[in-house]
């Protein structure tokens, strides 16, 4: 239970009581039922969990031959001191790889380390069309977005390439 503070929604600001029940809201208002742990809110707001929709966590920088600082571990846990309950990566296909295959390294990257939330963008540098058919399943499974470079000579996706994929993206209700 989450008391006395001020909960901010969508809509409004109201001071109220926040039931939480394995993880999730359960209830609204104020008189909840009284339950083992309550933590007094006061004189604080009480919102939702932000969402950072574009970070680089233990993304390498191929042409620096370095990777960014943070891995999925540290840098959720600095997202989550910050009131960010959600983050988006990227998963970025190389040359001959499959979109599936990129997916797949970026969640080995992550092995459970994230105290948080997590996606990913997948970045499509090789549009084949074994690639192409990829996507349908993808945005079932969870990764409707894509991000097509127009720059960088060894990621750019050009206009013929570019129009297929944002054809079958948007065919299947994803986002490039």
């Amino acid at each position: 239970m989450i008391q006395g503070g001020t909960l901010v929604t969508a809509s409004e600001s109201t001071r109220a009581d926040l039931l939480v029940r394995d993880g999730k809201i359960a209830s609204i208002g104020s008189q909840l039922p009284n339950t083992s742990t309550v933590i007094d809110a006061r004189g604080k707001l009480v919102m939702p969990g932000g969402i950072d929709s574009h970070v680089h966590l233990q993304h390498p920088i191929d042409r620096l031959s370095i990777e960014t600082a943070d891995d999925f571990h540290t840098g959720t846990v600095a997202a989550a001191c910050g009131g960010v309950t959600s983050i988006v990566d990227f998963a970025l296909q190389r040359h001959g790889e499959t979109l599936r295959q990129a997916v797949r390294r970026r969640l080995r990257d992550a092995n459970e380390q994230p105290v948080i939330d997590y996606g990913f963008h997948i970045i499509v540098t090789d549009v084949r069309d074994d690639v192409l058919e990829e996507i349908p399943a993808l945005i079932e499974e969870g990764f409707p977005s894509y991000k097509i470079y127009m720059t960088y000579a060894d990621k750019v996706v050009h206009d013929d390439a570019l129009l297929r994929l944002l054809e079958v993206t948007a065919a299947n209700d994803g986002l490039a």
